[in-house]
Parts: C-alpha cells; sequence; structure tokens
C-alpha cells in the first residue's frame, strides 16, 4: 500500500459521519473498496436500508478510486446517479468502485454495491473533479 493510499484511508475514517457508518475502506490503484455491516438503524419503516446509505457507499467507493490518483489536490463530487436494484434489510453490504476515464481535470468512475449473497444491490456513476484545495491542508489526510 502507498503513502497516499493509507493517508486516503485514514481521512476516510476521520470523517465524522464515518462515526455513524462503521464502514472500512480499502483503496488501491484507480479503485477502492468498503464494507459495511448493516444496521437496523439504517432502516426506512419498510424495513429495508434507507437509499441515503446507498448512495453513500456508491459515491465513497467511486470517490476515493478517483482520489487514489489525484496525490495533491483534493477531489469534488460534481455529479452522481444511481440505480437502486435491491433492497437490503440486514447483513453486510460491499461496495467497489474503479475509475474509467481520467482526462485533465474530470475523473469519471463507477461502483456497485453487492450483498451477502453476492447479488447486485445498486450501482452508481459519478463525475469528479480535482480542486484547488491542496490534501496537504486536510489534517486527517496528513496523519
Amino acid at each position: 500500500m502507498t503513502d497516499h493510499f493509507r493517508k486516503l484511508q485514514n481521512m476516510y475514517q476521520g470523517a465524522a459521519i464515518n462515526q455513524i457508518f462503521k464502514s472500512t475502506l480499502e483503496v488501491g490503484d484507480g479503485s477502492a473498496a468498503i464494507i459495511l455491516p448493516l444496521d437496523v438503524s439504517f432502516n426506512h419503516a419498510f424495513g429495508s436500508a434507507h437509499g441515503a446509505v446507498y448512495f453513500k457507499l456508491l459515491d465513497d467507493a467511486a470517490y476515493f478510486a478517483a482520489a487514489s490518483l489525484v496525490e495533491d489536490r483534493c477531489i469534488v463530487t460534481v455529479s452522481f446517479s444511481i440505480q437502486l436494484i435491491k433492497a437490503a434489510a440486514s447483513g453486510v453490504l460491499s461496495a467497489e468502485g474503479h475509475v474509467v476515464s481520467n482526462a485533465g481535470r474530470i475523473l469519471v468512475a463507477e461502483s456497485q454495491i453487492v450483498d451477502d449473497s453476492d447479488d447486485l444491490v445498486a450501482i452508481g456513476h459519478g463525475t469528479f473533479a480535482r480542486s484547488g484545495q491542496r490534501l496537504s491542508d486536510v489534517e486527517e489526510y496528513r496523519l
């Protein structure tokens, strides 16, 4: 694992929202994988995980896949679309993201979520842009 990948993982774990979502992240070269054990507190009134959970996993997996290729600047999500395919109420969700285009200032990444049975749960497609903020200015990245 490169130092950049380790710093991205530290940044992810240090985010306040990940104190609620007890997920783990692994970053590779143009790829990222996230594991999230589902909790009933994530469920909507119909008894399965709220769409916000799927969005977070898809966006994070695609985002960190793209961020793995940018070592000096933070990136930002410009647009993101999701397709919800199957509801999940319990077990563990696994999200994987990979970069499909890295052209200039814009990166495009796709992600997907599968459940414990390896059934496809959701698909995401994101566009990310290099920002003006330096990664070295982010405290959790410097750790």
